[in-house]
C-alpha cells in the first residue's frame, strides 16, 4: 500500500456526531498489533451487551475500517478446526438418511452453541407469553382505581423487566444461532471442495463446476440462514402451550376458537410447505443452468466476441433468467400471502374469540379482554414467525439434500499402485472414458507396456488415436476397466496448459519451497529467461486469470517449468513443444528434456516426428486403435504407416508471442475490487426502485405502496381501538354496529396487508430480474481488458451470492421493515393521542436512537463491504481450484491450494462473524431504549395522568409490550437491508457503470447485405496500443490486401502478429489510422456488423459443454447436412460414418452431432478440439478467415488435410494466417513479415526468400530450402 493510500485511509470521516468524537485518528494496525477475537476473554457485562465490540466501533466511527482492523479468529473459530470436528462426526456410522445425517453432524459439531440458542429462544418465548399475566394485573389496577401506587409501580417495573429479559435472550439466541450458520457454511465449503478432488468421471458429469459453485453460493447460504432462525421453530411449542392455557383461564371456552385457528393455519402451512419445496427445487434447476451458462460465457468471452455471439448468448441467458425469476415470483407471492395471513392473525383470531365470548355470556371485562389480546399477539408472533422459519427450513432442507447427494457421489477409487518394481511404469490393462449419451464409450484396449526408470519414451500418432488418453491413464485420471497399473515413484503430469491467477514465480513453484538457484536453472532450461528479462517485474509479473497475458507458447513453457521444478520421478508431457518455435523447441529438447531431466522417466506425447530420434523407445498409435512399441529402428522396419510418417517435415518456425497485455511497472495486472466507502449513495436506492417499479412507474408504485401500507396500519390498529370503544360503549350504539365495524376493520387488515406485501414482492422481483439481465448484457459487451484484469470468481460472486440476495433476501427484510416501521409509527401516534405528555419523551428517546444508529452504521456498512470483497476472494479461490483440479491432483498440490482456501475463508469470516454480532450489539442496546419507552407508558398509566380508562390502558399495553420485539425486528431488518443493498450497489456497478466496447450495432451505418463481397483490406498508418498510455504494438502499418488473397503473417517474438488480428476484430480501438474492408472504414461500423462477417480459428480451441452440434452451431442456424459436410471435410468423419449416423446406426465415433461434449471439452484431445474449431469455421461460411496458429496441436497428416480444405473450401475467401509451420504458408500468395510492430517485408514467399531478410532467417531455422518452394 502506498503512502498516499495510507494517508487517505487515515483521514477522519464526517459523521453525524463527529463533533463529539476525539480528534486523534487511530492508525491501521500491523499484523503483529492485531487483536484476537475478544468475545470469550471479555468480562460478563461486556459479553452480555456485546460491548467488547466498542473498540472496533470507535475506530470505525473515526475512520473507514480496513481488513487489518478486524479481529484475528481464535483456533475454535477457524475453518480447519471446525472441519476436523465435523469429519469426526460425519464419518461415524449414520442412523439417518444422507440429508438428515448431514444436518445432524452440523448440529453435533456445534452442539453447545446450537443448544444455547434453543435455550435462549425458549426463555425469550416463555417470557413474552407470561408477560400478559402482569399486564392483566396492571389493567385491573387502573380499572379498580387503587390508591396503592407502589403496587402499580411494581406491576409496571415487572412488565418492563420481563420485556428486557425477553429482548436480552432473543439477541443472544440469534447471535449463537447465526454463528452456527456461518461456521456451518465455512465447513461445508471446505468439505465440498475436498470432495471435488475425489469425484469420478460420472460424478464430474453430474456435478460440473457451475453446479458446485451454485451449491457453494446458494445452497450453503440457505443452510447458513436457516441455523439463525430454526431454534425459534424448536422453541415454538412452549409459548403456544402456555398461551392456550392462559387464554382459557382468561376468557374460558371461547379461547379455544383462536387456538383452533392456530392449528388450522399450521395445517395449511404444512400443506403449502410441500408446494414451496417443489418450487425451490425447480428454482435450483434454473439457477444451476444459469450459472453454468454464465461461467461458460465468462471463461470463453474472447471467442464469443470473435464470433459476435453476444446477442444470441444474451438471449439464451435472459430466457433462463426470466424462467428462474417467474418461479421465484410464484414462490415469493405464495410465501407472502401466507405471511400476510400470519401477520394479521391477531386481528382475525382475537376477533373471532371475542365475538364468541360476547355471544356466550356478554362479558366485556377490559383486563381479561386485553390480557387475552396480548396473548393473541404472542400467538400471532409465533404464527407470524412460523412461515418465515418454515420457508427457511424448507429451503435449507432442499439444499441439504443437494449437498448430501454431492457428498455421497461416486469417487475415483482407482489409484495406480506404488509397489517396488524394476519398472517405473508397468501397465497391463484396458481403460475407458465413460459415455453419457448412450453411445459406445471410447478408450484404450489391451495396453501392455513396461517403462524402465530413466527412460525417455515418445508417444506419437495422428489426432484422436489416444496419445493424451494414455498419459491420463498413467496419471490415474482415466478409469481402468480391466487389468493392472503399477507406477513406481512420484508423477508430474502436464497436459492442457493451466495458469493460476498469480505471478509467474508462484505458477512455477506451485506450492513448492523456493530455491533461487534451482528456480533460475529451470527458467533457463525452459527458455523463459528472455521473456522474464523483457518484463518490468520479471517472475513477479501477474499473469491474470487463465493466463490472459500469455501466448500459447508461454503458457506451455510455464507449465513445463512447473513440471520440471516439481522434481518428480516421472514426468508426463502432453504435446509440450507444439506451441513453441523451432529454435526454442530444439533448445528445450536438448537442454531440458534430454539433459536437465536426465535420469527421470520422461514420457512425451507429440505429433512432431523430429523428436522421435532422441527417444529410447517409441509408442505409436495407429488409426485402427492398435499400439506398436519399440525403438525407432524397430518401428521403421516393421510398421509401414510409421515409416511413412517419418518422411514428414521436421520442425517449422513459429515465433512465440511475448507477454503483451498491460501489467504495471510492479507486474500487477489484476485490479482491486471496487469498494464504496461510508454511507450508501441515494442513487443505489433510487436505481433499485426505478428498475423494480416496472410497468407501474416509480410514482405509481410508490403511491400504491404508501396507500396500502397506510390503510393496513390504520385498519390493524384501529380494529383494537374500536374494540376498546365497544367495551366502553363510547358512542352509545347498538352492539351490532360495534361488531360490524370491528369485523370490517379486522378483515380489511388482511386484504390491505396482502396487497402491501405483494407490492414489495413485485418490486424486488422486477428489480432483481432487470438489474441481473442488464448486468449480463454489460458484461458480455465489456472490453476484454476488463476480463483480463478481473477474476472470474469476482464476477461470479455478483451473479451468484449477490443475485441470491436480490432474488430472495432483500424482499424478506423489506417486508419485515415495512410492517414493523408502519406499526411502530402508528403505536407512537396512538400513545401520544392517549397520553400527550409522552410526546415530550419521544425526541429524547429518538436522539438516543439516532446516536446509537449512527455509531453502529459507520462500522457496520464497512464490515459488510469488507465481507463482500473477501467473499470474492473465496469465490476466486474455489473457482480456480475447480477449474484446475486435474493439474492440482497431478502435482499433489491439493494441500497447498486447500491451505490457501482455508486462509481466504478465515479472512472472510473475520468480517462475517462481526457482521452477525454487530446486529446483536445494535439490537440489545435498542432493547434498553424500548424498555425505557415501555416503562414510561406503564408509569403514565399507573398514575392516571390523563384519567385514562382501563380499556385504553389495555389497548396501549397490548401494543407497547410488543415495542421491544418490533424495534429489534425493525433494526435487524433495516440494518440487514442496508448491508444487503451492498449487493444492489455491486450489481448496479455492473449493470449501469461498467465500461463498454464500441456500439454493437449502428443502424444508420448498415453496410450493404452482400458486404464484404471482395474481402480486400487496406491498412493506412495504423497505430494501436492495448490501452491509453501504453506503448504502441502496431506502428504506422500500411498494407493493401486484395480480395481472395491468402496472406501469411510471420515475424520474430513480439513482432505484433496477433496485434494485427486484434486490430481487425477491434478488440482494441486504433490510436491512429484506418482499416478499411471493401472500402468501408471498419471503425464506423457496429461491432456486430463487423465481427459477424469474420471467422477466426484461434490457437487455443474452445468447446462448450453440450453436444458436437451445439458447438458447431450454438444457436440452431445451420442444417445437419452442412455440419456433417464440415466434419467430413476436416477428416473427423468419413462419408460412410455420416450415412450410418443419419440412419441412427451405432457408429464407433465421438464426432456424431449428438455426441456429448463435457465441460471445456475435457473428453476431446487438444488436436480434436482444433479440428472441431475448424469445422465450426467451415459451417460459418465467411468471406474472411483468420487463422491464429490454428493447427499447432494436430499431426502433419491432419495439418495437410486442413491445408487442402483451406485451398478447396476457402478458395473464394481472403485468408490471413499467423504462421505456425512456415511450410504451410509457402504456397500462400504473399507473406507479411512484422518486426517490432512495423511491416518490414511484404511480398510473395519466393521473393522474400531471395531477399535474404527476416523471412529468409526464419526459413533457415526451419530447414526450408529452395526446393520447398517448387
Amino acid at each position: 500500500m502506498s503512502i498516499s493510500e495510507k494517508q487517505t485511509l487515515l483521514l477522519k470521516q464526517k459523521r453525524l456526531f463527529s463533533f463529539l468524537a476525539p480528534k486523534t485518528i487511530p492508525p491501521i494496525p500491523s499484523e503483529d498489533e492485531r487483536i484476537v477475537f475478544p468475545q470469550k476473554n471479555s468480562n460478563f457485562v461486556k459479553r452480555a451487551f456485546f460491548w467488547w465490540l466498542n473498540p472496533i466501533l470507535k475506530v470505525g466511527y473515526l475512520r473507514t475500517l480496513q481488513p487489518e482492523d478486524l479481529y484475528i479468529l481464535t483456533d475454535d473459530l477457524t475453518v480447519q478446526n471446525m472441519y476436523e470436528k465435523f469429519l469426526h462426526h460425519y464419518h461415524a456410522k449414520s442412523r439417518f438418511s444422507s440429508r438428515n445425517h448431514l444436518l445432524y453432524c452440523l448440529v453435533k459439531t456445534f452442539w453447545l452453541d446450537f443448544s444455547l440458542s434453543c435455550l435462549y429462544f425458549a426463555i425469550f418465548c416463555i417470557s413474552l407469553t407470561l408477560n400478559p399475566l402482569l399486564s392483566r394485573h396492571l389493567i385491573n389496577f387502573v380499572e379498580n382505581k387503587s390508591n396503592d401506587s407502589g403496587k402499580g409501580v411494581g406491576y409496571a417495573i415487572g412488565n418492563t423487566a420481563i420485556i428486557f429479559m425477553a429482548g436480552f435472550f432473543q439477541n443472544h439466541g440469534f447471535q449463537k444461532g447465526m454463528m452456527v450458520g456461518a461456521r456451518s457454511k465455512a465447513v461445508l465449503t471446505k468439505v465440498a471442495i475436498e470432495k471435488s478432488f475425489k469425484l469420478n468421471n460420472a460424478s464430474k458429469h453430474s456435478y460440473p463446476t457451475s453446479k458446485v459453485i451454485s451449491m457453494l453460493g446458494g445452497d450453503m447460504s440457505r443452510i447458513d440462514q436457516c441455523f439463525g432462525y430454526v431454534c425459534i421453530l424448536i422453541a415454538f411449542p412452549f409459548p403456544i402451550i402456555i398461551a392456550i392455557v392462559l387464554l382459557i383461564v382468561n376468557i374460558g371456552i371461547s379461547g379455544f376458537i383462536g387456538v383452533i385457528l392456530v392449528f388450522i393455519f399450521i395445517a395449511v402451512l404444512t400443506f403449502t410447505t410441500k408446494r414451496l419445496m417443489k418450487l425451490r427445487s425447480k428454482i435450483n434447476v434454473f439457477t444451476d443452468e444459469r450459472l453454468q451458462y454464465i461461467q461458460e460465457a465468462l471463461q470463453n468471452l474472447r471467442l464469443i466476441k470473435f464470433f459476435s455471439w453476444e446477442s444470441p448468448y444474451f438471449e439464451k441467458l435472459k430466457s433462463v433468467r426470466n424462467s428462474e425469476m417467474d418461479v421465484i415470483l410464484r414462490l415469493q407471492a405464495l410465501r407472502n400471502i401466507l405471511m400476510a395471513t400470519s401477520m394479521s392473525f391477531t386481528n382475525v383470531s382475537s376477533m373471532v374469540s371475542f365475538l364468541v365470548l360476547y355471544a356466550l355470556n356478554g362479558t366485556k371485562n377490559p383486563g381479561s379482554i386485553f390480557a387475552s389480546l396480548s396473548l393473541f399477539n404472542v400467538l400471532s408472533q409465533q404464527v407470524y414467525v412460523l412461515p418465515q422459519v418454515s420457508a427457511l427450513a424448507v429451503d435449507a432442507y432442499v439444499s441439504a439434500g443437494r449437498i448430501s447427494d454431492f457428498l455421497t457421489a461416486g469417487e475415483n477409487d482407482q489409484k495406480p499402485t506404488n509397489n517396488v518394481s524394476p519398472f517405473a511404469i508397468d501397465i497391463h490393462a484396458d481403460f475407458e472414458w465413460p459415455n453419457f449419451d448412450g453411445k459406445k464409450p471410447s478408450g484404450l484396449k489391451n495396453i501392455d507396456l513396461s517403462i524402465k526408470p530413466g527412460e525417455f519414451v515418445v508417444i506419437t500418432g495422428s489426432v484422436g488415436t489416444g496419445k493424451s488418453s494414455l498419459l491420463r491413464a498413467i496419471a490415474g485420471m482415466m478409469p481402468r476397466t480391466k487389468g493392472s497399473l503399477n507406477v513406481y515413484g512420484t508423477v508430474a503430469c502436464f497436459n492442457t496448459p493451466w495458469i493460476q491467477n498469480d505471478t509467474i514465480k508462484n505458477n512455477i513453484l506451485f506450492g513448492s519451497e523456493y530455491d533461487p538457484e534451482k528456480f533460475r536453472d529451470v527458467i533457463n532450461n525452459c527458455c523463459l529467461d528472455v521473456d522474464l528479462h523483457e518484463l518490468p517485474a520479471a517472475e513477479l509479473t501477474e499473469l491474470g486469470e487463465f493466463g490472459v497475458t500469455l501466448s500459447g507458447g508461454q503458457k506451455a513453457r510455464i507449465n513445463l517449468a512447473r513440471a520440471v521444478y516439481s522434481d518428480r520421478d516421472i514426468i508426463l508431457l502432453d504435446d509440450v513443444l507444439s506451441a513453441v518455435d523451432a529454435k526454442v523447441g530444439k533448445q528445450i529438447m536438448q537442454n531440458c528434456i534430454l539433459n536437465y531431466l536426465k535420469g527421470k522417466t520422461r514420457i512425451l506425447a507429440t505429433h512432431q516426428v523430429s523428436l522421435i530420434g532422441a527417444a529410447d523407445r517409441v509408442i505409436y498409435f495407429t488409426d485402427k486403435g492398435t499400439v506398436d512399441v519399440g525403438t525407432l529402428k524397430e518401428l521403421e522396419e516393421r510398421n509401414v504407416t510409421f515409416k511413412a510418417s517419418m518422411a514428414e517435415v521436421q520442425f517449422d518456425e513459429k515465433p512465440d508471442e511475448p507477454i503483451t497485455k498491460e501489467a504495471t511497472s510492479k507486474g500487477e495486472l489484476i485490479i482491486k475490487e471496487e469498494k464504496a466507502v461510508n454511507e450508501l449513495k441515494a442513487e443505489v436506492y433510487k436505481s433499485y426502485i426505478k428498475y423494480g417499479s416496472g410497468s407501474f412507474t416509480v410514482p405509481g408504485w410508490v403511491l400504491f405502496y404508501l396507500m396500502t401500507t397506510a390503510l393496513t396500519t390504520f385498519c390493524s390498529l384501529f380494529s383494537n381501538v374500536w374494540l376498546s370503544f365497544w367495551i366502553e360503549d363510547k358512542f352509545k350504539q347498538p352492539n351490532r354496529v360495534y361488531i360490524g365495524l370491528y369485523v370490517a376493520f379486522s378483515l380489511l387488515t388482511v386484504v390491505f396487508l396482502i396487497n402491501e406485501l405483494l407490492s414489495i414482492v413485485y418490486l424486488s422481483n422486477t428489480s432483481s430480474r432487470t438489474l441481473h439481465i442488464k448486468a449480463l448484457q454489460k458484461v458480455l459487451h465489456a472490453p476484454l481488458s476488463y476480463m483480463d484484469t478481473t477474476p472470474t470468481g469476482r464476477i461470479l460472486n455478483r451473479f451468484s451470492r449477490d443475485s441470491e440476495v436480490l432474488d430472495n433476501e432483500i424482499s424478506n427484510q423489506l417486508r419485515i421493515a415495512s410492517y414493523t416501521l408502519s406499526t411502530i409509527i402508528g403505536v407512537i401516534i396512538l400513545c401520544i393521542i392517549y397520553l400527550p405528555w409522552f410526546a415530550i419523551c419521544v425526541p429524547v428517546l429518538g436522539l438516543f436512537f439516532v446516536m446509537l444508529l449512527s455509531f453502529y452504521q459507520a462500522s457496520s456498512r464497512e464490515i459488510k463491504r469488507i465481507d463482500s470483497v473477501q467473499r470474492s476472494f473465496v469465490y476466486s479461490s474455489f473457482g480456480e481450484i475447480l477449474n484446475g483440479l486435474d493439474i492440482i491432483k497431478a502435482f499433489d498440490a491439493k494441500d497447498f491450494f486447500m491451505n490457501k482456501l482455508d486462509h481466504d475463508i478465515n479472512k472472510m469470516n473475520e468480517a462475517y462473524y462481526l457482521t452477525i454480532t454487530f446486529q446483536r450489539y445494535l439490537s440489545i442496546n435498542l432493547s434498553i431504549i424500548s424498555t425505557i419507552f415501555t416503562l414510561i407508558i406503564s408509569l403514565l398509566c399507573v398514575f392516571r395522568i390523563f384519567n385514562i380508562s382501563a380499556a385504553s390502558v389495555g389497548l396501549l399495553l397490548s401494543y407497547t409490550l410488543q415495542i421491544t420485539t418490533m424495534l429489534n425486528q425493525l433494526m435487524r431488518s433495516t440494518t440487514q437491508i442496508e448491508n444487503e443493498m451492498n449487493s444492489v450497489e455491486r450489481m448496479c456497478q455492473l449493470a449501469l457503470h461498467l465500461e463498454q466496447e464500441a456500439p454493437y450495432v449502428l443502424n444508420d451505418r448498415e453496410p450493404p447485405p452482400e458486404w464484404p463481397s471482395e474481402g480486400s483490406f487496406k491498412f493506412e498508418n495504423v497505430c494501436m496500443s492495448y490501452r491509453p498510455g501504453l506503448p504502441l504494438v502496431l506502428k504506422n502499418v500500411n498494407v493493401d490486401i486484395k480480395g481472395n488473397e491468402k496472406i501469411g503473417i510471420c515475424g520474430r517474438t513480439g513482432a505484433g502478429k496477433s496485434s494485427i488480428m486484434t486490430a481487425i476484430f477491434r478488440m482494441c480501438e486504433l490510436d491512429k489510422g484506418n482499416i478499411t474492408l471493401d472500402g468501408i472504414n471498419i471503425s464506423e461500423l457496429g461491432l456486430h456488423q463487423l465481427r459477424s462477417k469474420l471467422t477466426i480459428i484461434p490457437q487455443d480451441p474452445v468447446l462448450f459443454k453440450g453436444t458436437v452440434r451445439s458447438n458447431l452451431d450454438p444457436f440452431g442456424q445451420t442444417s445437419d447436412e452442412s455440419m456433417y459436410l464440415a466434419l467430413t471435410k476436416v477428416g473427423l468423419l468419413t462419408e460412410k460414418q455420416v450415412e450410418n449416423l443419419k440412419a441412427k446406426d451405432d457408429v464407433d465415433t465421438k464426432f456424431g452431432l449428438d455426441h456429448i461434449v463435457e465441460h471445456e471439452g475435457m473428453n476431446f484431445s487438444l488436436g480434436e478440439k482444433q479440428m472441431i474449431s475448424f469445422a465450426r469455421a467451415i459451417v460459418r461460411d465467411s468471406k474472411i478467415l483468420i487463422l491464429d496458429e490454428a493447427t499447432s496441436s494436430v499431426d502433419y497428416e491432419n495439418d495437410r488435410k486442413i491445408q487442402l480444405s483451406i485451398a478447396r473450401d476457402f478458395e473464394n475467401c481472403t485468408i490471413l494466417c499467423i504462421a505456425h509451420r512456415l511450410r504451410t504458408i509457402l504456397s500462400y500468395d504473399k507473406i507479411l513479415v512484422l518486426e517490432k510492430g512495423s511491416i518490414c517485408e511484404f511480398d510473395t514467399p519466393w521473393n522474400l526468400y531471395q531477399k535474404k531478410g527476416i523471412f529468409r532467417q526464419l526459413c533457415d531455422k526451419s530447414d526450408i530450402v529452395e526446393e520447398d518452394f517448387s
